[in-house]
């Protein structure tokens, strides 16, 4: 998926009761991609998306800092069309 494609990204916290999982979505026309933080290259997803969409992560940081074991999603950008 090239980052131009991409329409939505949505990020969210899974409750596993032991411990919370931040997951990503990326949407796009074709296709959806759904990626946690338990991913080989996370990280570097997450520095990517970052220099691509700085607004975001605020949004992003905000879903670690929630309630504990509270599941939760956002939509933390969206194409402007």
């Amino acid at each position: 998926m090239k980052w131009s494609d991409i329409d939505r990204i949505d990020a969210g916290m899974l409750d596993f009761l032991t411990a919370d999982l931040l997951y990503v979505v990326i949407h796009a026309a074709a296709r959806s991609v759904t990626i946690d933080e338990t991913a080989d290259g996370f990280r570097q997803l997450e520095n990517a998306v970052f220099e691509r969409w700085p607004q975001i992560k605020d949004g992003w940081a905000a879903l670690y800092k929630g309630t504990p074991s509270q599941p939760r999603c956002e939509t933390l950008w969206r194409r402007a069309d």
